[in-house]
């Protein structure tokens, strides 16, 4: 496992016990009733900062979005999320009931700003129109103040078969994402790891191409991932990795070299994922040719010198140590996110 990989993790969990830690027992006795949302555990307003009949109103109409959506046959209405396991921004639609966007402090499961109004969609373009919008998004007191917001708008696309939604300065930024280039190359970025920044569909099943499918006007934004086969093995070394006031462990560092380079715009440090692995592999690039590239596959290993990952089972709640399968020829490799 790479360092940004470890440093990654490493904040992911910190983040995960902060939320944990920063969950107040006593924060339900300041709020106007529970919001049962039907997305996540129930939400709470602060009193501090809504007003029950403001409360009252987000939550109806949300709910009368969500009666009618289960009858719909509106492909992009319904119920859409962004965000980590520390805040997170909720969204409900329909063309004809409306919008509301809920920002939540998922620490505490309260709601820090609502923003609700009227819609306007065409299919390629949908615009929500605020009526009412208060608070804040970030985590500390919201705004007392009714805002004046401008409309807000959205772009749907659909990837593997998810529906999106998309401002339209974030087409570029999404096209890199689903072919997992520029800074969201995990080389680059490891924070995109455990952080989705864009709108997706709540409860959507994946299917389809890897390529997303934007409309006709942003099509020219679309990008291919990198994909490449492992076409020769270099050596092997072990390689000892010290930690910080504990002891050391140890990493097998293989070189391959791929059949893709500069060419087919690949850049040193690069990562991608391995295809053909039951365990995770990736290779990162430490040189590059014209149409070939080298890289490297970094394994951990246990107190056995063996090459170990660890594969979680959800019944069980709990994860098993595995062996990686030997790196072999011909193994596919991309830059497109799993």
């Amino acid at each position: 496992m790479s360092n940004e990989r470890h440093n990654a993790l490493r904040l992911l969990f910190t983040l995960v016990i902060f939320c944990v830690s920063a969950s107040p027992l006593s924060a339900q006795i300041d709020q106007w009733g529970y919001w049962q949302n039907g997305v996540s555990e129930p939400w709470w307003f602060s009193a501090a900062e809504f007003n029950s009949d403001e409360a009252a109103r987000a939550v109806a109409i949300w709910k009368e979005i969500g009666a009618e959506e289960q009858t719909s046959r509106e492909k992009w209405a319904g119920d859409y999320f962004r965000g980590s396991e520390v805040h997170g921004t909720y969204v409900r639609w329909s063309p004809q009931r409306g919008f509301v966007i809920a920002h939540i402090n998922k620490c505490e499961a309260r709601v820090l700003k609502v923003t609700y109004g009227r819609v306007h969609a065409t299919p390629s373009l949908i615009e929500f129109i605020p009526e009412f919008s208060k608070g804040s998004e970030g985590h500390g007191k919201g705004s007392h103040e009714v805002e004046p917001v401008s409309i807000i708008r959205f772009v749907p696309v659909t990837w593997r078969g998810i529906p999106h939604l998309l401002s339209p300065d974030e087409i570029s930024d999404f096209a890199d994402y689903a072919a997992g280039l520029g800074k969201f190359n995990v080389g680059f970025d490891p924070a995109s790891w455990f952080e989705y920044g864009f709108f997706y569909k709540l409860n959507g099943e994946e299917s389809g191409s890897d390529l997303p499918i934007f409309p006709a006007e942003y099509a020219h934004f679309v990008k291919r991932p990198i994909e490449a086969i492992i076409e020769n093995l270099g050596n092997r070394r072990v390689k000892r990795v010290p930690t910080a006031g504990g002891p050391p462990y140890y990493e097998s560092h293989s070189t391959v070299a791929i059949n893709v380079g500069s060419a087919n715009g690949v850049k040193r440090g690069m990562v991608f994922r391995v295809v053909d692995s039951e365990g995770d592999d990736s290779v990162e690039i430490i040189r590059v040719r014209r149409t070939s590239s080298l890289g490297r596959i970094v394994r951990t290993l246990d107190d056995n010198s063996t090459e170990t990952y660890y594969e979680w089972d959800s019944k069980l709640d709990k994860q098993f140590p595995k062996r990686y399968p030997p790196i072999a020829l011909g193994w596919r490799v991309t830059t497109a996110p799993k």
